[in-house]
């Protein structure tokens, strides 16, 4: 079984249960897009104003690191995966020692007509810039630490990194949050 959807990240204790006492052993592929790439995606197509997509991209990964820890797991640079789809395959595989049920030149073949750069609609540019910085301290910091994770999805440096953030996330949450709905509401009502 496989469930794509960054909101899942808020409700993964349920879905970790619920394939648990289905029998089935949940392992948690977490993609990592620049989020400027983010924003740009949200921007278009959902019209979010460019900082709140950033904020938005953060506390869907703040969920999504928190409740996959001592889960199998593993954190893929996205357009690392569109670039070399069958070596981030292979390393998923090795991760949680599952087998792909068939990678003949056919199946090549046909992944690599679906899976392609043309995936990617907002390419940051230069490539995977870890050092360029987006001017916002949650976000700038998370992306740092999931450069951590990518190489080490177990890595206790970058856990600490996202508590401090989570912490602090969680506190301005309550303070700002109902400012947030309120302006929903109200954008809402002016579309």
């Amino acid at each position: 079984i496989f469930l794509k959807d960054p909101r899942f990240s808020k409700i993964l204790p349920f879905w970790i249960l619920a394939l648990a006492n289905s029998g089935f052993r949940a392992c948690h592929i977490i993609p990592v897009r620049h989020p400027d790439e983010v924003a740009a995606s949200l921007g278009k197509l959902h019209l979010v104003p460019k900082n709140l997509a950033k904020l938005t991209w953060v506390r869907h990964l703040l969920d999504a690191e928190f409740y996959s820890r001592n889960q199998p797991r593993i954190f893929v640079f996205w357009e690392e995966f569109l670039d070399d789809w069958e070596r981030t395959a292979v390393e998923i595989a090795n991760r949680f020692d599952i087998a792909w049920p068939s990678l003949s030149d056919q199946v090549r073949t046909d992944i690599d007509q679906f899976v392609g750069l043309e995936l990617q609609h907002h390419r940051e540019s230069p490539r995977r810039n870890t050092e360029r910085k987006v001017g916002n301290e949650y976000v700038d910091r998370a992306f740092d630490a999931l450069a951590i994770y990518v190489k080490d999805p177990a890595s206790g440096k970058a856990a600490a990194v996202f508590d401090a953030i989570r912490a602090d996330f969680l506190r301005t949450e309550r303070i700002y949050g109902p400012a947030f709905a309120d302006m929903d509401v109200q954008r809402k009502q002016i579309e």
